[in-house]
């Protein structure tokens, strides 16, 4: 008989997760994974058989727990599910899933909510980083509803504020783990300058142009390219060398200096909207928008002048402040804000933290059966 195992669907930012009490779960890792797989109905491109929604945005699991770590409300743990191969990882986090752990906790009563707005402090057991939400909150509850939007995601919503603390070497220990701004990757005989960085997670830095690419390609037309495959085998190439398995991390992104083109909306991007674009791989296919620790990492990244983001940006460094700054990272559906926080220890930059805004909601709750 199938087993009943407590959950709920709760979608966080352009991303959604299936979310455990860690108290449900059976505590062997290989059993956790058995629960996951059947629950996304993975290994199938089409997940019939489970709640994936066939793309590796939505074949997400979140774990919370009450926290027993001074000063932390909760514990949270991500795991990336497969689509069509049998794997689940627990090598970094995701930012955007992160966006809903703080409404999870309040719901399921882990915190004590204060109205308008419950600060969770929470911890990401992937990264050993900590994570601040403010939650919005009315009669003791998430309130979901607002005039708050994101690019991605069609519902508006309240505005759940995000600060990543301490975001260096989340999974490395190092900002930029190979000792360079930039590192010559070698692939089919061809050079590519690259810029590895891991902040919140671990992310390779290509420029579009290098590739071939004007930067601005849809998803659907970017997987088709020969460039496609050339960041494919940068990405195994790096990974290799950081000594880090695995489909999740580190992940590719290609940027470009801002230029007005048509959204995957018909809407026009202006150039004077952003300071930089993005395209990212993730989990074998290009991002429909944008990870959200891809552009906490490339909004630190492009604070950097001597990376091959901060060769790309462009308007950012005429404001006088320079510990402080604002990037707007254009992607294939809009624009996303990242603030950085950063200092100097002599010629050194260190990134205090990243922060940005999601939405969240509640979907479903119930049980998910699965058969152990």
């Amino acid at each position: 008989m199938p087993k009943k195992i407590r959950c709920c669907v709760m979608r966080g930012g352009t991303s959604r997760a299936l979310f455990f009490r860690r108290e449900d779960l059976p505590g062997a890792p290989e059993l956790q994974k058995k629960i996951f797989i059947q629950a996304m109905g993975t290994p199938d491109p089409k997940q019939v058989d489970g709640l994936g929604g066939t793309t590796s945005s939505t074949s997400k699991v979140a774990i919370v727990s009450k926290s027993s770590r001074p000063g932390f409300d909760v514990d949270y743990t991500f795991a990336q599910v497969g689509v069509d191969k049998p794997i689940v990882e627990f090598s970094g986090n995701c930012g955007n899933i992160s966006s809903a752990v703080g409404p999870f906790a309040v719901d399921e009563g882990m915190v004590n909510p204060r109205e308008p707005i419950t600060q969770v402090n929470i911890y990401n057991t992937n990264t050993g980083k900590k994570i601040m939400a403010e939650v919005p909150v009315k009669n003791g509850f998430f309130h979901s509803a607002g005039n708050f939007t994101i690019p991605g995601v069609i519902q508006k919503g309240s505005e759940i504020k995000l600060r990543f603390y301490q975001p260096e070497g989340a999974m490395t220990g190092k900002l930029f783990p190979t000792g360079s701004f930039i590192d010559d990757i070698e692939v089919d005989g061809s050079i590519y300058n690259v810029s590895v960085m891991d902040c919140t997670n671990p992310y390779v830095f290509v420029d579009a142009s290098r590739l071939g690419l004007k930067g601005t390609e849809p998803p659907e037309v970017l997987n088709r390219t020969a460039a496609f495959n050339v960041m494919q085998k940068i990405r195994k190439i790096v990974g290799e060398k950081l000594g880090i398995e695995g489909e999740a991390f580190p992940k590719i992104c290609a940027v470009s200096p801002p230029c007005s083109h048509l959204l995957r909306n018909g809407i026009e991007l202006r150039h004077d909207e952003i300071n930089i674009i993005s395209r990212v791989i993730s989990m074998g296919k290009t991002h429909k928008t944008i990870p959200l620790t891809a552009a906490l990492c490339l909004g630190a990244a492009a604070v950097v002048k001597d990376s091959i983001p901060g060769q790309n940006v462009r308007n950012l460094f005429d404001s006088i402040s320079r510990d402080n700054k604002v990037v707007k990272i254009g992607h294939p559906e809009g624009v996303i804000e990242v603030k950085v926080d950063y200092s100097y220890e002599d010629t050194h930059i260190k990134i205090e933290s990243v922060a940005c805004s999601r939405t969240a909601r509640r979907i479903m709750e119930g049980y998910i059966l699965v058969d152990l």
